[in-house]
């Protein structure tokens, strides 16, 4: 705010800056300050399009803004801890974005504490953290259980994570198949890295 000084004090400042190369050091700022312009970003893989895409949107989104994107990359884990978001936000973010639900009460409570706002995404929770980006788990499942029933297959098996990421998916597809009177058969459990 150069306009709230004197000129005389405003050009002895400019040519201080001039002669020592000075740059403003975010970090150090943040530190005194106990805030920060940096926006956390936590993305489970960037082999998965869907979230590649999202993070390029986010890139996207916040070019040219004073606002600087920090990512970590935890894995497909939604049980992230109070004690790990602390270690990983040492100094209070100015918002927080999770690929992912935030299932863990203590780091619920951690980040509704902060006072930011938090984007959880790919999900489906009665109460988010802050906000949520739904993810149509449940209803892509039953339209693919209404598709398959309405074509007549009588033995479905579903393939792939059974975690809390995959429950709402496999309801939906009970719920499609149930409305042709059809089961699901079979579940065959697989770990999931890029899914």
């Amino acid at each position: 705010t150069p306009d709230k000084v004197r000129s005389e004090t405003l050009e002895r400042v400019l040519r201080a800056v001039d002669k020592t190369g000075y740059k403003v050091n975010s970090t150090a700022s943040s530190l005194r300050s106990g805030q920060s312009s940096h926006v956390w970003v936590f993305v489970p893989s960037l082999h998965n399009p869907h979230y590649a895409a999202a993070t390029q949107g986010i890139i996207d989104a916040f070019e040219n803004s004073r606002f600087q994107l920090l990512f970590a990359q935890p894995g497909y884990s939604e049980e992230l801890s109070a004690d790990q978001l602390g270690a990983l936000l040492p100094v209070r973010p100015a918002a927080v974005v999770f690929g992912g639900i935030i299932r863990d009460g203590g780091a619920h409570a951690f980040l509704r504490a902060l006072g930011v706002p938090v984007v959880e995404m790919w999900g489906d929770v009665p109460e988010p953290v802050d906000m949520l980006v739904r993810s149509p788990a449940h209803q892509g499942g039953r339209l693919l259980g209404q598709h398959l029933g309405a074509r007549g297959f009588r033995h479905v098996a579903y393939v792939g994570s059974e975690g809390p990421r995959a429950t709402s998916l496999i309801a939906g597809l009970r719920a499609g198949l149930a409305r042709y009177g059809r089961e699901l058969s079979l579940i065959v459990p697989l770990k999931v890295d890029a899914a």
